[in-house]
């Protein structure tokens, strides 16, 4: 097992809660959830793990950010303006704002970033699949 800080545990704990909320919604027969560090001990771009049967599909989680696409915003303004406001928020965890008029073009970019970036470094022999989950701020928030 690799030791990890707090934030990593954390950050794995997000990202884990983030791909059991999709495998709920698609009703996928999850058994297990695994950190790829602690079976590649090592950097895979994969960030959860979900075993089902003898398969194992990995999961890239990312944030949405509404700006990404957008060259008049630009990317992570529009997404620090929402943590701020959940920040804001405290314990009530109720706040408002604007969605993005952008969604198109912000998902297309993000996920386009994510592909072109080390998110299928894992051999096809250890993850036979491995999918792109895109998380809107309020969904991981409960991490936070």
């Amino acid at each position: 097992m690799v030791k990890r800080s707090k934030r990593e545990d954390l950050k794995f704990g997000r990202e884990r809660y983030c791909v059991e909320e999709l495998a709920r919604l698609l009703s996928l027969p999850v058994e297990n959830y695994r950190n790829p560090l602690d079976d590649y001990t090592r950097e895979t771009g994969v960030d959860v793990v979900a075993v089902i049967g003898k398969r194992r599909i990995g999961f890239q989680v990312t944030e949405y950010d509404g700006g990404e696409g957008n060259p008049q915003t630009g990317p992570g303004h529009m997404r620090a303006s929402e943590m701020k406001l959940i920040r804001e928020a405290g314990k009530l965890g109720i706040y408002a704002g604007w969605a993005s008029p952008h969604v198109e073009e912000a998902l297309q970019a993000r996920v386009a970033a994510k592909a072109r970036g080390r998110c299928c470094c894992v051999s096809p022999a250890r993850a036979r699949a491995s999918i792109i989950a895109v998380a809107s701020v309020n969904s991981s928030s409960k991490a936070l």
